[in-house]
């Protein structure tokens, strides 16, 4: 096991199966899709550097699985929270649950949740999650 921020999770002990990582992966491309998100802001939002835009189009395609890095697991963790979070929200306009993250928000200082999570990284992340639950999104 490395001992590094991107950390992989023990492969003995791996916490998804390969029909799991291809779910999980087709699950958060879709959400990008959703959020119309461009594979560099995909990319940002995974923690993964902004010109790993052939990344991003191989796990859109199924060619390739998100990895099991520690840190992207923990982002993947946020983001469909704060997917579940957006569509409670807004169970009536699923336009509006998916438009609310590049949309600039008062409470972020006319940032957009994107903004934040580009501007704070994987700290930015949770802040959004954060925003999320206290303002009675849950």
């Amino acid at each position: 096991m490395l001992h590094t921020n991107n950390a992989l999770i023990n492969n003995r002990q791996s916490a998804l199966t390969e029909a799991e990582r291809k779910q999980q992966t087709q699950l958060i491309m879709q959400l990008f899709a959703h959020w119309r998100l461009n594979y560099k802001q995909q990319a940002i939002v995974l923690g993964l550097s902004a010109n790993t835009e052939t990344s991003i189009y191989l796990y859109k395609c199924g060619k390739r699985y998100l990895p099991e890095y520690r840190d992207i697991q923990d982002r993947i963790k946020h983001l469909l929270t704060i997917h579940k979070y957006l569509r409670r929200a807004y169970s009536s306009n699923k336009e509006l649950a998916y438009r609310w993250i590049v949309t600039p928000n008062t409470d972020f200082n006319l940032c957009s949740p994107f903004d934040v999570i580009d501007q704070e990284g994987h700290m930015g992340l949770v802040k959004i999650r954060h925003y999320l639950e206290a303002n009675q999104f849950t």
